[in-house]
C-alpha cells in the first residue's frame, strides 16, 4: 500500500481536502505543468529529508499520480538513476523540465544541498502559480471587453456601415470625407483584421522562442544569486 503524501504537513499529519476550482491546475497546454512540478520537488524534498534513497522515494512518487503519462515520465527517470545518471541527466533527458530546473537541481547535488534545492523550487512553482492566477484573474473582464468590442466594431464595419453606404449612392450626394474614409476602412476591414490578429501571434511566438533559447545564461545568473542566499 502506497504512501500518500499530500496527507503530510511539515509539522506533522493533516487531513486531505478535496481540491477546489482555484486550487485545480492552470494551464493550456498538456505535459508535466506547474501544479505537478510543485508538488513532485515538495514530495521529492519531504522524502529526501526523511532518508529515503532515489529510487525509493520515485517509486513512491510515482504512486501518487493518476495519470499514465506522468507514471510514465517519473518512472523513466527512476530508470534513468538506477542506470547511473545523475538526478538532473535524467530530468534533461526527458524534455519536460525547464534548464532553470535542471540546472538548479545540477547545483543541489554537486553541493550536497540537494533537499535546500528542491525546496526552493517548490516555492518558485508555488509563487508561479499563483502569479498566473492573478494574471488571469486580473485579465480576464478586460479581455471580454475587448472581445465583445471587437465583436461589435467588426459587426458594423461589414454590415451596418456598407447598408449606409448604399443609401447614401442612392441619394447621388457626395460623401463629407471623414465618412467616406470611414467607408473605405470597411472595405478593407476584414484582410486588417487578419493581419492584426497574425502580427499579434508572430511577435508572440517571436517572443517565446527568445525567452527559450536566451534564457538559458539569464536562469543560472539569477539561480547562483538566489544560491547564495541558502544557509549553509
Amino acid at each position: 500500500m502506497g504512501i500518500d503524501l499530500a496527507t503530510y504537513t511539515k509539522k506533522g499529519v493533516s487531513k486531505t481536502k478535496k481540491t477546489s476550482f482555484l486550487d485545480r491546475d492552470v494551464r493550456f497546454v498538456s505535459g508535466f505543468s506547474d501544479k505537478k512540478k510543485e508538488r513532485f520537488y515538495k514530495e521529492l524534498a519531504l522524502l529526501i529529508q526523511s532518508g529515503i534513497d532515489f529510487k525509493q522515494a520515485l517509486e513512491i512518487i510515482t504512486e501518487q499520480y493518476k495519470s499514465k503519462t506522468d507514471r510514465a515520465l517519473i518512472t523513466t527517470i527512476k530508470q534513468e538513476v538506477v542506470q547511473g545518471k545523475s538526478l538532473h541527466e535524467a530530468m534533461k533527458q526527458s524534455k519536460k523540465f525547464s534548464a532553470y530546473e535542471y540546472f538548479s537541481v545540477k547545483i543541489g547535488e554537486e553541493t550536497r544541498k540537494l533537499d535546500k534545492v528542491l525546496i526552493e523550487l517548490q516555492k518558485y512553482f508555488d509563487r508561479k502559480i499563483k502569479m498566473k492566477r492573478q494574471l488571469i484573474s486580473v485579465f480576464t473582464y478586460p479581455a471580454f471587453v475587448l472581445a465583445v468590442t471587437f465583436g461589435v466594431l467588426y459587426f458594423m464595419m461589414n454590415n451596418v456601415v456598407p447598408m449606409f453606404s448604399s443609401v447614401f449612392k442612392q441619394f447621388g450626394a457626395e460623401l463629407p470625407p471623414l465618412t467616406q474614409k470611414i467607408i473605405n476602412l470597411s472595405h478593407n476591414f476584414s484582410t486588417l483584421s487578419g493581419v492584426f490578429i497574425f502580427s499579434v501571434l508572430a511577435i508572440i511566438a517571436f517572443h517565446h522562442l527568445s525567452k527559450k533559447k536566451n534564457g538559458i545564461g539569464i536562469l543560472r545568473l539569477k539561480w547562483f544569486y538566489g544560491f547564495l542566499s541558502l544557509e549553509p
